[in-house]
């Protein structure tokens, strides 16, 4: 960083003498480059420095030990946000209005001190301009031990509540304050992290906890930042406290469910058609098919796709979840349901995930977290987590229900508040984190990093049933390769969730037969893989489809009746006559669709009169 005498103005030497009055230094210097010297000489006087540091007012101290602490620099918006802006003006207006005698906020008082200054630095993200220390002063307070004011009521880390809620976990406080303007008494420069910590050449992302070997993945973060803007190199106290009785009285327990749900949208990809209604949301479950390679836009990979169905199901659920963990096209903010997105601006979605994937490394396993007061030390601490330079303007976020544009950090808490909240859905999906909330129909307040694999819920391999009117009933346990093969000869039916149902019918036979796929096929994958005992009349169907195709039809038709063959004749001779179909009987006929009315007009031409008979 810049020094104190580079700080200093040499070509104005009215701001000199603001600073010089600030420090009870007389200036003899007539020209403003000898002045600023002089000037940067006499306040690294030690014993003046700390005489002046000591008159701060309290805000301005703090504002200062902030700078400090985050290692000299602070981005510009994030030390703005909280202790003020510098009021623009030229020497003239600045000289009139005197601002330094008047300061508006700690920025300005430290400002017209030379305490900090305000410029461009280049970032691993682009040129950022940020609240700075100069270096000399910097490395003098480094020497005088600088210390916070003794007259600031700091606040402690927040606790863990680990151990008391391992010990009593029904004796937590049950009352949640509501959290809005919250102070941030705490900031880590994250584009210095990131810059820093990529140096290290990998880290174990630490969410996947006993359940499959732990995942390494290239990363930019090496553990969870400290508030001094280095990466630390002990895990920090966790964030947040335990969850109170009411917050996880309702539980929501993980599960593998999103295989199946996958297993279900390839199917539908595979014969292109809608998937019905999942558990999942849909943009999510594509979203995992990409990360997973699965997938290429919405063309299946036969060889990728054919390894996750025969997979074993912890197996294929581990490689999902690498998969989610090192992919930087799964983007959890652009997923968000309630929130629409403009503009080219771009988000860094692994980044993003690695910090919060490394927050919850210090949360206890097996204990319930309270989701509101881990996102409000989310807020307090490392509010710009996703935001290059704390920037809250330049993405345009619109909410969906009123149209609204969150721009601004007063809309952190529905937007970056509302990724976390998402980000720990996305956990759940994928097995790896437990959720509750007060009751049923709420939404989560709490969760719960799972300490170990998920319960074996059933250890017999279910059984697919088939009847004789074409209907199978293939468990949600079933060999998933073979559901999906199942899927693309028949008509899908209702799923309960633990049960999909399908019909096998002459259409779906022939679109399977459209893609290369036997009648023959089905009958080997049902009787030899699934070890199912066809019922015979159905294989007997199925054979004779083969050989002749549709024997059978069933129709809804429209057919006019006379009473007399003669009215039917007259009829053929009139202008109706094309709307006439197949001949039932001599006093029968089909009607072509829609064709009613027309055909009432022309036996009315005929002096006829004609009533519709109703169906049951």
């Amino acid at each position: 960083m810049p020094s104190l005498a580079q700080v200093l103005p040499a070509n104005d030497l009215g701001f000199l003498r603001i600073v010089a009055s600030l420090w009870g230094i007389e200036l003899n210097a007539p020209a403003p480059a000898q002045a600023a010297l002089e000037l940067a000489e006499a306040m690294l006087d030690a014993e003046l420095m700390e005489e002046v540091i000591a008159a701060l007012p309290a805000t301005a101290h703090q504002a200062l030990q902030t700078v400090f602490e985050a290692g000299g620099r602070l981005p510009w918006v994030q030390f703005a946000r909280r202790f003020g802006e510098l009021r623009e003006m030229g020497a003239g207006r600045r000289d009139r209005e005197q601002p330094y005698a008047h300061p508006n906020s700690a920025a300005e008082t430290l400002y017209y001190r030379a305490l900090i200054g305000k410029a461009f630095f280049d970032t691993p993200s682009g040129p950022q301009e940020f609240a700075f220390i100069p270096d000399d002063l910097l490395q003098a307070l480094e020497f005088m031990g600088f210390e916070p004011s003794p007259t600031l009521s700091t606040e402690e880390e927040p606790k863990s509540a680990a151990d008391a809620s391992l010990l009593e976990p029904e004796y937590a406080d049950l009352t949640e304050p509501e959290y809005t303007d919250l102070e941030e008494p705490e900031y880590a420069d994250i584009d210095e992290i990131l810059s820093e910590a990529s140096e290290t050449s990998s880290a174990v992302i630490p969410t996947i906890k006993a359940k499959i070997p732990p995942v390494v993945i290239p990363t930019r973060l090496d553990s969870p930042v400290g508030v001094t803007g280095q990466a630390s190199s002990q895990s920090v106290s966790s964030l947040g406290r335990a969850a109170t009785p009411a917050e996880k009285a309702h539980l929501r327990l993980a599960s593998d469910r999103v295989l199946d749900d996958l297993t279900t949208v390839l199917a539908a990809l595979r014969l292109e058609m809608e998937p019905p209604p999942l558990s999942i949301p849909l943009p999510v479950l594509h979203g995992f098919l990409v990360a997973s390679h699965l997938i290429s836009g919405k063309t299946l990979q036969p060889e990728a796709v054919k390894n996750f169905l025969e997979a074993p199901r912890e197996v294929a659920l581990a490689r999902l979840v690498e998969a989610w963990q090192s992919s930087e096209t799964f983007n959890e903010l652009r997923m968000l349901p309630d929130l629409s997105f403009e503009g080219v601006w771009e988000n860094q979605p692994l980044i993003t995930r690695e910090f919060l994937l490394n927050l919850l490394e210090p949360i206890p396993e097996g204990v319930w977290w309270s989701i509101a007061s881990f996102l409000r030390d989310i807020k307090q601490k490392y509010p710009d987590f996703q935001r290059p330079a704390g920037d809250y303007d330049s993405w345009f976020i619109k909410r969906i229900s009123d149209g609204q544009y969150l721009r601004g950090f007063v809309h952190w808490d529905q937007v970056d508040g509302a990724l976390i909240r998402f980000f720990l859905q996305v956990l759940h999906w994928l097995g790896q984190v437990d959720l509750a909330a007060p009751d049923e129909s709420s939404a989560p307040t709490a969760f719960r990093l799972l300490s170990g694999p998920l319960p074996v819920v059933q250890s017999q391999t279910p059984r697919i049933t088939v009847s004789s009117d074409g209907v199978l009933v293939v468990p949600r346990l079933a060999s998933r390769s073979l559901r999906y093969q199942i899927a693309r000869f028949c008509e899908w039916g209702r799923s309960d969730g633990e049960e999909y149902r399908y019909r096998l019918t002459p259409a779906s036979l022939k679109r399977a037969a459209g893609q290369g796929l036997k009648v023959s096929h089905l009958v080997g994958l049902l009787s030899k893989q699934a070890g199912v005992q066809l019922p015979p009349l159905l294989v007997r169907a199925l054979q004779r489809w083969e050989t002749n195709g549709t024997e059978a039809r069933i129709e809804t038709l429209t057919v006019l009746k006379v009473k007399r063959p003669e009215v039917l004749t007259e009829l053929r001779s009139s202008k109706a006559a094309r709307f006439l179909g197949e001949v039932i009987g001599p006093t029968a006929v089909v009607l072509q669709r829609g064709a009613e009315a027309k055909v009432f007009s022309a036996l009315a031409e005929l002096g006829l009169l004609a009533e519709v008979e109703a169906s049951d």
